[in-house]
């Protein structure tokens, strides 16, 4: 539509038909035949930055390719100091302990001559005549206490009838209640044969200790 007719109230553009501008414009026309909008340059400091990254880059790449670097880092490793550890605290001297003072060396104790002393005579015990210690035996008091199932119990019973002058008295304390109490105070452990030779008292059968106790018993009766 040609921008120099004159418009026409009412009048309609015959392209798009719609109503034209108080102009006598076609605003989608004038929209078309507009010169197209150029883009705006590209900022400077948006430019400045891309450079600074891609130097950074770079700089970076080459760092890490280079022969030389790794050596470098690891020298530069090696070079920190390290830890000085102290040396541990020495232990300290054990105690001295005190030495008891020397005593003075004694002085020589001078012997004193000791009196002649007379020689003790021990006279040996005369043989006992065999009849009157048998006679003598008789009048010591032994009594046992056992048992008829008891081993030693029958043993002790033959040494003694085989004994020269020798009387005795056994009880049987699984009969007699009153003979195991008496043995008991004798013996509280309880074990037999039980042997009381005056007051003597033998747990078990010892034949030599049994009959020299029973021949000191008789000599106080001779």
């Amino acid at each position: 539509m040609s921008m120099e007719s004159e418009r026409t109230p009412g009048a309609r553009c015959p392209t798009h038909d719609i109503a034209l501008s108080p102009s006598g414009d076609c605003i989608v026309c004038r929209r078309s035949l507009a010169p197209a909008a150029q883009p705006e340059p590209e900022s400077s400091w948006g430019r400045a930055l891309v450079g600074v990254a891609m130097v950074v880059v770079m700089a970076i790449l080459a760092l890490v390719t280079w022969p030389g670097a790794d050596a470098e880092i690891a020298s530069t490793i090696a070079r920190e100091p390290e830890p000085v550890i102290p040396p541990a605290a020495a232990p300290p001297p054990p105690a001295r302990t005190a030495m008891p003072p020397r005593s003075a060396p004694r002085e020589p104790v001078e012997s004193v001559p000791r009196a002649p002393t007379t020689p003790r005579v021990i006279q040996a015990t005369p043989p006992l005549d065999r009849h009157a210690l048998a006679a003598a035996r008789r009048r010591v008091s032994i009594v046992m206490y056992s048992t008829s199932w008891c081993g030693a119990c029958r043993q002790a019973r033959a040494f003694l009838d085989q004994l020269e002058g020798v009387s005795y008295v056994d009880h049987d304390i699984d009969r007699d209640a009153r003979a195991r109490e008496r043995m008991r105070a004798l013996n509280p452990r309880g074990s037999i044969p039980t042997i009381d030779v005056e007051g003597r008292v033998f747990v078990g059968l010892s034949p030599s200790a049994l009959e020299r106790a029973i021949d000191d018993a008789a000599r106080r009766h001779m």
